[in-house]
């Protein structure tokens, strides 16, 4: 018995190896090409069309970043590449978050041949269902925080840059201070507004899966819903610090709107439930 039980936690080890091994693989083939290609433009029988060519400098991620800088970055804020090597650093974590983005799918895959058979029937049906609204809730979020969030969170904190005289001579007008960022800072801030308002819209599916494992009813959720707002407000305060709260509330209308959402998901979760157990 006690052979049997190693032989299979070993098997399990293996498993897990494998599938490891897998994704793996597959983001170091996706990192190699996005940080060895270049999105080229050229038309085909009359029809625009997109294609990789090889290009090392003028690489998929540095022409990511500069869609991020075009759209994000208000126009006289100046960029910096301190440390010399700051450029060269961006340009290969912009690699690796875009590899990682896409190769998400793999990783999703890989996961689910590995947990799915010590599920119950049930379990899998329930998580095969949240798959594709926890994917659309993510990309909303990551969404919102690039075309609303982030524009106006970003305009806001480089006003105060006049204010307290931090920047460096415009050289069109030397009275005027340019505001500066580095480039590691800029798309830190980038990839954790995209991520972290990625996570916050998924408060719905969290809030499922938590109602269908019988720890809150929907009923809770909703008597609960007074502090979920000061909760969200707070939140707000705490990573947006704007004395105005036009972006405290950007982020706390969302939150609550969500959850909202969330306790009308785990109302129809419970409905299912009685119906499943009638």
């Amino acid at each position: 018995m006690a052979q049997e039980l190693r032989m299979t936690f070993l098997e399990h080890l293996e498993e897990l190896r494998r599938r490891v091994g897998y994704s793996l693989v597959a983001f170091i083939v996706v990192f190699f090409l996005v940080y060895t290609m270049s999105i080229r433009e050229g038309e085909l029988w009359g029809m625009r069309v997109f294609y990789l060519w090889p290009d090392f400098y003028d690489n998929v991620p540095a022409q990511l970043f500069e869609v991020f800088r075009s759209d994000l970055l208000p126009p006289d804020v100046v960029l910096l590449n301190i440390q010399g090597i700051d450029a060269l650093l961006v340009d290969v974590k912009l690699a690796m978050f875009l590899s990682v983005a896409l190769c998400t799918p793999v990783f999703a895959w890989q996961a689910a041949k590995f947990l799915v058979p010590a599920l119950y029937p049930h379990e899998r049906g329930f998580i095969a269902k949240l798959v594709l609204p926890a994917t659309l809730l993510f990309v909303l979020g990551a969404v919102f925080s690039y075309l609303v969030f982030t524009p106006i969170a970003m305009d806001f904190f480089f006003s105060f840059s006049d204010q307290l005289g931090v920047g460096i001579p415009d050289p069109a007008d030397p009275t005027h201070l340019q505001p500066t960022i580095a480039v590691g800072s800029f798309l830190s801030w980038v990839t954790l507004m995209v991520l972290a308002f990625g996570v916050i819209f998924e408060l719905p599916v969290f809030m499922a899966g938590i109602s269908y494992l019988g720890l809150v009813s929907a009923r809770g959720w909703y008597n609960g819903w007074r502090y979920a707002l000061i909760a969200f407000l707070l939140i707000g305060g705490i990573i947006t610090p704007d004395a105005s709260g036009l972006t405290q509330l950007l982020v706390a209308v969302p939150m609550f709107g969500l959850y909202m959402g969330g306790v009308a998901v785990a109302l129809l979760v419970e409905r299912k439930d009685r119906e499943g157990a009638s």
